[in-house]
């Protein structure tokens, strides 16, 4: 069975805005902190205090939110529903969009189709319409062939037959046989699809060649003939079989079926024949046979008139029923319902149902279109409901309207829109979605006398439309005026305790009664901020002038400045405003001086300092510091010097003055100060700057000096300014012994001292330099004089070897390295190894020789003992020079001797005697040797 399309849904939603207002100065004119609860809980005009919003974005502006423009929305909706289930029943529905009216609503049904109508029902319980059924039988056996109705009296089995008889002299070869139902098809269309016949039949017989001989190829079959327009298709049911029990009921169905006849144009009538047809060999029964046929139904579709099967329409919202109207050919009609049918939050759908009084299954498929509008409003730019407005001081107001349209899925066909205004409004631009102005096709309808933009369906899209209108600025002028003790005189510059009076005019057109409005006049101080004290509101007269209450300028309420007069007006509802701004300057008396923790007239400086200059610019009439002025200072003196001064606080004001280069002196420092509606002030010399140079002293020797006994030692020393520039001509003095030392001026600032090492002994000495000079920061230096022994060697001649208890000398020379000279009346010591106790003095014995500073050491090899290599050190020493020593190798040889005999040359002697040798052993030196 056809199943039901799903519906397509469009769901509204609407537009919803968070509006926050963040540091917004709100100003209204009966309340200047008008708040937002407030503007929220205002549901109508008459309770809306307006200006909705006023908001001071500038002096020369009034701005704020009036009330809102009307706008109507107006679209139609389209929904397209297929095969709804009229029988089921199923309901075709459409969505009207949240603050949406639909009030119209035209059905336009674009198909029917009408499915399982039963055309022929046919249970025979009853007999039989001769006039719908008929039979016939081909010859030559017609008279054998019986055609008529059974009544069952056990069940329910009332059926048509054919009765065969038998007869041995016929042959049923061939012989077809059938009932005939003729009916009229009253439908204009009929699809060639989807037919269905249902029937029953049963076959009686004693004799089965009816069936046996149905087995050969062409045998005998069953068949449902269906016959239009003289075309006929067959549907054969079953052939006859020996499987086919004798006297039992057999269901068939021909579910569905397509017929093949398509030159059937309807209405007309339609024929369904049941019958057999024998088969083509030559047979001859001996029995009769009976064909039963009941129960048989006949379901065809079509596509009716709605009228044919009695359609019709009811709005369930209200309950209201309408026949549907046949419209041209089969299957279409239209009905239309007039009323209201509201969206709510979401969306809101409504049903609608069909009923019909067919037997069989309709399907319906429809347009609906639904005309609806919208009424609504415009808003701000943030969401708030209201129409945005600006008026500047010197031009027509303009208002800034938005509207955020959101066509419905379902209702963009004709979608248009219209936005209300004042007849006095001129529409100049129609900024549409995508950023581009539309004027051009609204020109018919945006100009002055016209009460309604409208939004054409042409140029309608979705997004936010934006529209700018101006409109006459309703305050067209206003004065100021200055009590001058006997009357009062135009003036836009005042001092304290003067008196100031304003009054203005105010345009009456459109406005019924101008003594109903309010005009406001807003003083702004020159920070911006409202002087609540003369601020007010007032009623213009009939003829649109107002006079505000004067007000006195004082001490304590007026600072210095420019201010401003904003005279505003707007209708009752604020769709009509004005702005007219004066301005009027106050001056305020003031002093300058120096400040407090900087009092003195001389600041004592030295060049290359940072000096920081205060000074105290006051405002007399409010006593207090003046903010923002500017000051400029001027130094006199060989190079005059201009420079700025910096805000500091409290009315203070600061310079900070680099003084690198300047000469010892003395500075004067004058100082302007001006600030626009302060009087000016010049003080000359209020500050001396008295300046004392920088020095620098320096030497590539202050690290320390380590210098030998008995030198001369130079040190450098540079005495330099604060640009790295040498001091000549500067006092320079040291602590070094008097008559020791010298110090000459080597020229740019380049002094040397020389120091003599004699005066001082050994050991370590701080040695202070002094430099000054006039108009000089005097300067002190510290350098170490490390004053050490002289630096010595001591070398010899190596003397031969000798014998033991011998005189050996060795000569001596005892060198200064530092000066490159021997050195002269040293003491000698002799020790025998390195850093043992010296030699007595009597074991040897020097002489200082020639040259001078060349020993000679000597002394006896006895006291080694004995002959043999031996290693003596022998040390130089001095008063302030280091002392020297170096090792000696003294090489001592055995004593000399002979060993004589009287009997060297041999001796004769007789056997058997004793013989005497005589021997001699004798020092080479000396007497001869005992005990050897």
């Amino acid at each position: 069975m056809p199943s039901k399309r799903s519906k397509s849904l469009f769901l509204t939603l609407l537009f919803l805005s968070l509006m926050i207002f963040i540091n917004l100065n709100f100003y209204n004119f009966s309340d200047k902190n008008n708040s937002y609860s407030k503007l929220m809980s205002n549901q109508s005009e008459s309770n809306i205090d307006f200006p909705i919003i006023s908001i001071q974005s500038n002096s020369d502006e009034y701005s704020g939110v009036g009330i809102h423009q009307n706008v109507t929305e107006f679209g139609q909706g389209v929904f397209q529903e297929y095969n709804i289930n009229v029988s089921k029943p199923e309901n075709a529905s459409i969505i009207v969009p949240e603050n949406w009216d639909a009030n119209d609503i035209l059905f336009t049904i674009t198909n029917i189709l009408e499915y399982d109508k039963l055309w022929m029902n046919k249970t025979f319980d009853y007999g039989y319409d001769d006039t719908y059924w008929t039979n016939y039988t081909g010859s030559p056996n017609a008279s054998l062939v019986v055609f008529d109705w059974y009544n069952e009296t056990l069940d329910s089995n009332d059926s048509l037959y054919l009765k065969f008889i038998a007869n041995s002299t016929n042959d049923w070869q061939g012989v077809d046989s059938y009932w005939n139902y003729t009916f009229n098809f009253d439908r204009n269309e009929i699809p060639f699809k989807d037919w269905i016949i249902d029937f029953n039949y049963r076959l009686i017989t004693n004799d089965t060649t009816w069936i046996t001989l149905s087995e050969a190829p062409g045998g005998t079959s069953l068949y449902c003939r269906i016959v239009v327009n003289g075309l006929a298709q067959e549907f054969k049911l079953r052939r006859l079989r020996n499987d086919i029990a004798n006297d039992t009921w057999y269901s068939d169905t021909i579910d569905p079926f397509n017929p093949e006849l398509y030159d059937y144009d309807p209405p007309g009538n339609i024929s369904v024949s049941f019958g057999v047809s024998w088969g083509n060999q030559p047979f001859t029964p001996t029995a009769n046979i009976t064909i039963y046929f009941d129960n048989i139904t006949l379901k065809l579709p079509s596509i009716p008139r709605p009228s044919q099967i009695e359609l019709n329409l009811t709005d369930i919202e209200h309950g209201t029923t309408v026949g549907i109207s046949d419209l041209g050919l089969p299957g279409l009609g239209t009905t239309s319902f007039n009323d209201s049918w509201l969206g709510t939050a979401g969306g809101t759908e409504y049903n609608f149902s069909f009923s019909s009084n067919s037997t069989g299954l309709i399907y319906v498929d429809t347009d609906i279109f639904v005309n609806a509008t919208s009424s609504t409003y415009t808003t701000t730019e943030l969401g708030l409901q209201g129409s945005e407005f600006t008026v500047i001081n010197g031009t027509k107001a303009e208002w800034t309207l938005y509207f955020g349209v959101s066509i419905p899925g379902t209702y963009q066909t004709d979608y248009y829109f219209n936005v209300s205004k004042p007849v006095n409004w001129n529409v100049t631009q129609v900024i549409d979605p995508y950023g581009s102005d539309k004027i051009n096709n609204v020109l018919q309808t945006s100009g002055p006398g016209n009460s309604t933009l409208i939004i054409p369906k042409s140029i309608a899209i979705n997004g936010r439309w934006k529209f700018i209108a101006e409109a006459p600025n309703y305050v067209l002028n206003a004065t100021i005026w200055k009590w001058a003790f006997a009357t009062w005189e135009k003036n836009t510059s005042f001092e304290i305790s003067d008196i100031i009076k304003i009054n203005a005019t105010i345009d009456s057109q459109l406005i019924p009664d101008l003594t109903q409005t309010n005009a406001s006049l807003l003083i702004l101080y020159p920070n911006g901020t409202i002087w609540d004290q003369a601020s007010q509101n007032k009623s213009p007269d009939s003829s649109g002038y107002v006079e505000f209450d004067n007000f006195t300028l004082g001490p304590k309420n007026a600072s210095a400045g420019k201010y401003t007069a904003n005279i505003r007006w707007n209708d009752g509802n604020a769709a009509q405003v004005g702005l007219f701004v004066l301005n009027f300057d106050v001056t305020h008396n003031t002093t300058l001086d120096r400040a407090e923790d900087q009092d003195a007239l001389v600041t004592p400086i030295f060049t290359g300092d940072t000096v920081l200059i205060k000074v105290n610019y006051t405002d007399i009439d409010e006593e207090e510091g003046i903010i923002g002025a500017t000051l400029n200072y001027t130094i006199d003196n060989a190079t005059e010097i201009k420079g700025f001064m910096t805000y500091y606080g409290g009315g203070v004001y600061i310079a900070e003055i680099d003084t690198t280069g300047w000469q010892y002196g003395l500075y004067n420092l004058s100082v302007s100060a001006n600030k626009t509606y302060f009087i000016p002030q010049y003080r000359d010399k209020l500050i001396q700057l008295e300046v004392t140079q920088t020095t620098i002293f320096t030497s590539p020797q202050i690290g320390g000096l380590f210098v030998p006994w008995g030198t001369n030692v130079t040190i450098d020393a540079y005495y330099n300014d604060s640009l790295n520039q040498g001091i000549s001509n500067a006092t320079v003095k040291c602590d070094w012994n008097s008559g020791y030392y010298t110090i000459q001026e080597m020229g740019s600032g380049h002094y040397q001292i020389i120091l003599n090492t004699t005066i001082k002994p050994i050991g370590i000495y701080p040695l202070k330099i002094n430099a000054s000079k006039t108009g000089h920061v005097n300067q002190e230096i510290f350098i170490s004089i490390n004053i050490r022994n002289i630096y010595t060697n001591l070398t010899f001649i190596q003397p031969s070897p000798v014998g033991i208890d011998r005189n050996v000398t060795v000569q001596l020379e005892y060198g200064d390295i530092d000066n490159g000279t021997l050195i002269s009346n040293a003491n000698i010591t002799v020790s025998s190894e390195l850093g043992a106790q010296y030699w007595p003095l009597n074991n040897f014995s020097y002489k200082e020789v020639s040259p001078s500073g060349t020993y000679n050491l000597t002394f006896n090899t006895s006291i080694f003992g004995g002959g043999g290599t031996y290693v003596i050190y022998i040390t130089a020493n001095k008063t302030n020079y280091a002392n020297a020593t170096t090792p000696v190798s003294i090489f001592v040889g055995d004593r000399s001797t002979t060993l004589t005999s009287p009997q060297i040359g041999g001796l004769f002697v007789p056997s058997g005697r004793n013989v005497t040798i005589d021997v001699y052993y004798n020092e080479s030196l000396g007497p001869g040797i005992s005990g050897a």
